[in-house]
């Protein structure tokens, strides 16, 4: 195999996904078409609290799917190797935000404007020379 085929396959190529996908974000708020209070969570499905970096062969078969849904198919975790809880600890994933399913559009619209904060206050603390906790 040529050398820069070889390294293209080597190298990972990472995506911005969303958390809550799109597609279920705008069944949820059509589901409140007509209430003012929805007006202000169109956008929030964009904020950097319901946005994750995965690989692009990830991206591609999580579709809609909630979160959860895609990790019991990774190997580490159907193993058993390592927890989903755990491991979303860290990156301040709430359990609301992995299972989607169930959860009220207000109940994921706070789940992701409290991780944006969290999220803007650790960059705000790395920025200043802060230390920045490793677990939620």
């Amino acid at each position: 195999m040529r050398e820069g085929r070889w390294r293209s396959r080597l190298k990972a190529t990472l995506d911005v996904d969303h958390l809550v996908s799109v597609s279920v974000w705008e069944k949820r708020l059509q589901a409140r078409r007509g209430d003012s209070a929805g007006a202000d969570l169109v956008e929030l499905v964009n904020e950097i609290g319901n946005c994750w970096l995965m690989e692009k062969n990830f991206n591609c078969s999580k579709s809609d799917r909630p979160l959860l849904d895609l990790l019991s198919q990774v190997h580490e975790f159907k193993s058993g190797a390592r927890d989903v809880t755990e491991w979303s600890v860290p990156l301040l994933i709430p359990n609301s935000l992995l299972v989607v399913n169930g959860q009220g559009l207000d109940s994921l619209a706070e789940a992701i404007r409290t991780r944006t904060d969290r999220i803007k206050q650790e960059l705000k603390d790395f920025v200043a020379g802060q230390a920045v906790p490793c677990s939620g």
